[in-house]
């Protein structure tokens, strides 16, 4: 009887919230240590939490390989003797995010075991973080938002990278592995830093098979008239808004919309991208002058699937996406039947700034 009770109780914290999960732990001290794996199993902290949450790791030890998830926020900062108790601690350890106020571990790195898939860095990491990233075989994506400084792990260090979000510069050192996510971070601005000569050689000798990639479009014309070989078995795109947006917008057919044009005819051009399939219009929040409202909203989504529909003719392109500030929408087989799908309907005047679209997470769109 006591199994089953305990099975119904796990299936309860299992679909739960987290006050659902709390409650259950205070039942008795049965269900607490039968069910406190679930509530260490995934960390998500920020500002002085981390500290605590960090202190509580430290002294009970036992804790620790519960561990498989840990997010710190930005502007988490924990204590470095604390810190290095814990870390060679969590062994089951998959998914690590970390501001750039957590400390490198000092430790021997042979003596850090966890299995970790997914690192993320809201800043730039230094040189001990990525000698660390070296000894994680099992690391499958990197997302770093700043500059990467250190080691560039090799192919045999990380056999099984295949997502890797950074400065298009650093991305380049990683041009020998096999990569199937590329994503060029603009460190917050619209305006996105050029793909360099010396860059674009090193992915062109790549052996890159790339499915999903995140840039500016200016990055995506460098790339299509370089290396379309990069390029050929695309299946999505995901375009960060830079200043030609919004200056297509405000001056409709000015010198800038240009860029779009010379985009869209690329896209399509003698089957570079013949497997295609979406393509993803992601809005920052660009503003007139003296004015708090964003220039791309919405509204202007038909605007944009007009225009690229007019000129590009990628062979299984059929779907357009379209994320602004106060909405989302959907078109599909837009240039067939023109069908819309408005997800959202929002309008968020009146609670400036929302969220920093920059950081959307577009995989789950796909």
């Amino acid at each position: 009887m006591k199994t089953l009770d305990l099975d119904l109780i796990f299936e309860v914290a299992r679909w739960g919230g987290h006050p659902e999960m709390l409650a259950i732990l205070r039942l008795s001290r049965t269900t607490y240590f039968a069910f406190r794996c679930m509530l260490y199993r995934k960390i998500v902290v920020s500002g002085r939490a981390a500290k605590r949450v960090v202190r509580t790791l430290a002294h009970r030890p036992q804790l620790q390989p519960m561990v498989e998830c840990l997010y710190f926020g930005v502007g988490s900062a924990v204590y470095q003797e604390q810190w290095e108790v814990v870390f060679p601690g969590l062994v089951n350890l998959t998914v690590l995010e970390i501001s750039p106020l957590i400390p490198s571990p000092r430790c021997p790195l042979p003596t850090l075991t966890c299995r970790l898939n997914h690192f993320t860095c809201n800043g730039s990491i230094s040189t001990t973080w990525a000698a660390f990233l070296g000894t994680q075989h099992t690391l499958a994506s990197i997302f770093v938002d700043g500059e990467f400084v250190g080691p560039f792990p090799s192919p045999q260090q990380i056999p099984w990278l295949r997502s890797i979000k950074g400065r298009p510069a650093d991305i380049a050192h990683f041009s020998s592995h096999s990569l199937n996510d590329l994503w060029f971070s603009t460190h917050g601005t619209n305006t996105a830093p050029p793909l360099l000569p010396a860059d674009l050689t090193k992915f062109g000798r790549s052996p890159f098979t790339l499915l999903v990639i995140r840039l500016s479009a200016p990055q995506l014309i460098q790339l299509l008239e370089a290396v379309p070989r990069v390029l050929r078995v695309l299946r999505h795109i995901v375009l960060d808004e830079d200043e030609s947006w919004s200056r297509f917008v405000l001056e409709r057919e000015a010198p800038s919309s240009a860029v779009l044009k010379r985009l869209a005819i690329l896209l399509g051009l003698g089957g570079r991208l013949q497997y295609l399939q979406s393509l993803l219009l992601v809005c920052a929040q660009t503003r007139r002058p003296g004015d708090s409202r964003p220039i791309l909203r919405r509204s202007q989504a038909p605007l944009f699937a007009k225009y690229i529909g007019r000129y590009c003719t990628a062979p299984q392109l059929h779907t357009l996406n379209f994320f602004a500030l106060n909405g989302y929408a959907c078109w599909t087989h837009w240039r067939e039947s023109a069908e819309v799908l408005v997800y959202q309907d929002i309008d968020l005047d009146d609670h400036w700034p929302p969220a920093d679209l920059q950081q959307l997470q577009y995989s789950n769109v796909f």
